[in-house]
């Protein structure tokens, strides 16, 4: 399970991380780790009534903090995975307070 300490959330020997073989054949496989991970958020958030605003379900991430959770993906092809995500419609991004929330 992963680590948290203050702000980070840091990887811990045992954590699995999972994707959709479509996901990987269509958008990669490092992209299909991060569109996981948001996905199970937005799950998880809308299951709980969480984190809903102007209609959608949202979840909120720092690059570093992915970071932190996949230490094997570079932190800058992350913030450019994000967003060719957004490009695609995969993603959305909007920012309500300091840090940008996904959809």
């Amino acid at each position: 399970m992963a680590k948290k300490d203050k702000n980070t959330i840091r990887y811990e020997k045992g954590d699995m991380h999972f994707f959709t073989v479509a996901d990987a054949m269509q958008y990669g496989v490092e992209k299909a780790v991060i569109i996981n991970h948001f996905r199970f958020w937005l799950r998880k958030n809308l299951a709980g009534n969480r984190n809903i605003k102007d209609g959608k379900v949202w979840t909120y991430a720092s690059v570093s903090l992915l970071n932190g959770l996949f230490p094997y993906l570079p932190e800058g092809s992350i913030s450019r995975w994000i967003i060719e995500l957004e490009k695609q419609n995969v993603l959305c991004s909007k920012n309500f307070n300091r840090m940008p929330r996904f959809l």
